[in-house]
């Protein structure tokens, strides 16, 4: 009590302090951030992860006006607020939402305040959705009697979005599952939008959707294993060789909680998935927190990245893998497109309050009390309000109060969805941060797994099976009914009952995944970053994909220090010029070979040359191609093409065809008075699919 005494007598100095002006941008809006006394036993930081979120160190909650004076900002209030986290600013800077502890109840709340600092309402209570003693029994009911609300966010329509431990469940290493509510301003009418099985929290709105973007704990006990029953393994015994997935990554959905999708990162790279505390920036800029601790599970250092247009490799901004700054968290987007953000500068554990520009650039300090953490800064300012959606309605439908204890119960139930994934085979555009899709074959079956939850609390599932379906042999899967608001994970096994693998891995999903009643999924792919790749209007023209990637190929020469054929069939066109291209090894004629292991049926390809770089060598795209498509064989199509292609125009098309192989020749053109220069090609996009019987 005398630490939170010394707090609260600090903060009611009038003015606390005038805080820095940063020095390049314009001056920064009124802004609200918590306050908090720095602890030098704990390396957990308050508001993160499943460790820091419900944190009940002393804090207080500040406004910085725009002029610079920074002061407390409830009126007559802090001192009955043993904590408080998370200010959220309405679009019309009317009224803020925050989390709080309140004597006697120790657990968080959410409560609403005017603009003003006045007029503190509660909004949620201590009533649990549903009782869990009256399925599980008393001790569960013990067990689950305390639960926490957080991370409030104001939507678009008035509503405000909030996480909270509500439903009672537990992460597979014994943490309190936090899921996705919303409600009205005065509270009424809350409910349950997300179905995670290990967390959901720190909403925000996409300014240009007003979709919700929150982080998502993504892990998943079960391993893909070619030894155990149902090929999935708990745990690391007999299971296949794969990345560890254990990380929070940015998913969107619409206001309901459906149509959840990727909302950014490098699917390539694990780090680059990383974005914990999610926002993103008026040009879709995806800003996120990063940490060297898995699943935020443990403490360790926390760093600021962000990924431009959302897809796109990881920029480090601060703190950890980043050259400033020791760790970093806690970003807000100012309208200018800065970034606002929380960083501990040396590694002392004062945590003060900086700006940056969203390239890394114009790095400055804006408040910084010695001894204290400035975390949690919000805008104080009306806001634009994000285009409408595209789907108006909201789903009515709440999702069962209480997690299922059988499989029986949860194929009873009448809330579906569908599952519609186009093509399993289908790969993301040239140059995209999503790794490939698994390789063209036939005889695939798709597996469905979801765990029933065990009444001791302890995290530890009972695995099952859903349902088993065919993949049709164009890569389709079309299930009627699926279960809706139950996490579940996917599992592609070839005909040989072997799971699936990609250049990614396991074709095993490393989480879990939901749909909201009556919606579904709609996508194409099975692997990393799948759900960010666009969808065909219709299954006919979803069929069709790049397919190079399950080609094998040859060439005739390639330069030394190069990576050969294969860079023509990675979906890589940019980066150093010896890893992304072919290039032949003489100026003279060449050919280039595709052959697949199954019939394909092809409409074109695309060729992209190699663009000119600093030290890439001179090379040539100026000659005659001649283009030889094979069937068993034989011959069945011979074009010639004789002009120069560019990247962004080497389309050759051709009537549909059925093939196996392809053969690309290339004859020089004369250059008079030059030295001749080598062909070189970036990527040969093979359009096809896989072809009917």
């Amino acid at each position: 009590m005398r630490r939170l005494a010394t707090l609260l007598v600090a903060a009611t100095i009038l003015p606390l302090v005038l805080s820095l002006a940063p020095r390049s941008g314009g001056p920064l809006p009124r802004m609200l951030f918590v306050i908090r006394n720095a602890d030098s036993t704990s390396d957990i930081i308050p508001g993160v992860g499943p460790l820091g979120r419900l944190s009940s160190a002393p804090a207080v909650l500040m406004v910085r006006e725009a002029n610079g004076l920074v002061r407390p900002f409830l009126r007559n209030s802090n001192r009955f607020f043993l904590a408080v986290s998370d200010p959220a600013v309405s679009y019309d800077a009317r009224w803020v939402a925050f989390a709080a502890i309140a004597p006697p109840d120790s657990c968080w709340r959410i409560y609403r305040c005017s603009a003003a600092g006045d007029s503190v309402v509660r909004l949620t209570d201590d009533s649990p959705d549903a009782d869990p003693g009256q399925r599980y029994g008393r001790d569960a009911a013990i067990r689950y009697a305390r639960f926490d609300d957080f991370d409030p966010c104001w939507m678009p329509d008035g509503r405000i979005v909030f996480a909270s431990t509500r439903f009672p469940m537990r992460a597979p290493r014994g943490e309190r599952v936090s899921n996705l509510w919303t409600m009205h301003a005065d509270g009424s009418e809350r409910l349950r939008i997300t179905s995670e099985r290990n967390g959901a929290e720190e909403p925000s709105i996409d300014p240009t959707s007003s979709r919700i973007v929150y982080a998502r704990w993504w892990f998943n006990p079960y391993r893909a294993s070619d030894v155990v029953a149902r090929n999935a393994s708990h745990g690391f015994d007999g299971a296949l060789p794969a990345d560890s997935v254990d990380l929070w990554h940015a998913i969107s959905s619409e206001r309901d909680g459906d149509l959840a999708r990727l909302q950014g990162g490098d699917a390539r790279h694990r780090s680059g998935q990383w974005a914990y505390q999610p926002v993103v920036l008026s040009d879709t800029t995806l800003v996120g927190v990063i940490s060297e601790a898995a699943g935020l599970a443990s403490p360790g250092r926390l760093g600021l990245q962000s990924f431009d247009r959302g897809i796109a490799p990881a920029r480090p901004l601060a703190g950890y893998g980043a050259p400033i700054g020791h760790s970093a968290c806690s970003p807000v987007g100012l309208p200018d497109g800065r970034i606002v953000f929380s960083m501990d500068a040396d590694g002392t554990g004062d945590w003060g309050l900086y700006i940056v520009e969203a390239n890394g650039r114009g790095l400055s300090r804006v408040f910084d009390r010695p001894g204290s953490l400035e975390l949690d800064a919000a805008v104080l300012a009306p806001r634009r309000l994000p285009p409408r959606s595209i789907y108006p309605e909201y789903n009515p439908h709440a999702p069962e109060p209480l997690p299922p204890i059988s499989l029986a119960q949860i194929l009873a139930s009448e809330h579906t969805v569908r599952f519609d994934c186009l093509n399993v085979f289908a790969n993301a555009p040239i140059d995209a941060a999503i790794p490939d899709a698994p390789k063209l074959q036939q005889g695939l079956r798709i597996r469905f797994f979801t765990t029933i939850v065990n009444a001791d609390g302890s995290g530890q599932d009972s695995l099952v099976v859903v349902d088993e379906q065919r993949v049709n042999p164009q890569g389709g899967v079309f299930v009627d009914r699926a279960p809706a608001d139950q996490p579940m994970f996917e599992q592609l096994i070839d005909a040989h009952g072997h799971v699936v693998r990609s250049t990614a891995g396991p074709a095993h999903v490393a989480g879990f995944n939901a749909a909201r009643p009556g919606g579904g999924t709609k996508c194409v792919g099975c692997h990393v970053g799948h759900s960010q790749i666009f969808v065909e209007t219709s299954r006919g023209r979803g069929q069709f994909t790049n397919v190079s990637t399950s080609a094998t190929v040859t060439a005739s020469s390639q330069a030394v220090g190069t990576l050969g054929p294969m860079a023509l069939i990675d979906r890589k066109t940019r980066g150093a010029w010896g890893e992304v291209a072919w290039v032949a090894g003489d100026p003279g004629p060449q050919w280039v070979r595709l052959a697949w292991q199954v019939p394909i049926e092809s409409k074109g390809i695309r060729l992209y040359r190699l663009e000119r770089r600093d030290r890439a060598p001179a090379t040539s795209q100026r000659g005659r191609l001649e283009l030889t498509l094979y069937s068993a064989g034989a011959v069945v199509r011979h074009q010639s093409f004789d002009r120069e292609w560019r990247s962004n125009d080497g389309w050759l098309g051709f009537p549909l065809t059925r093939i196996d192989a392809m053969e690309l020749r290339y004859f020089p053109a004369l250059n008079r008075g030059r030295d001749p220069a080598p062909l070189a090609l970036a990527e040969i996009e093979t359009i096809a699919r896989i072809a009917w019987e």
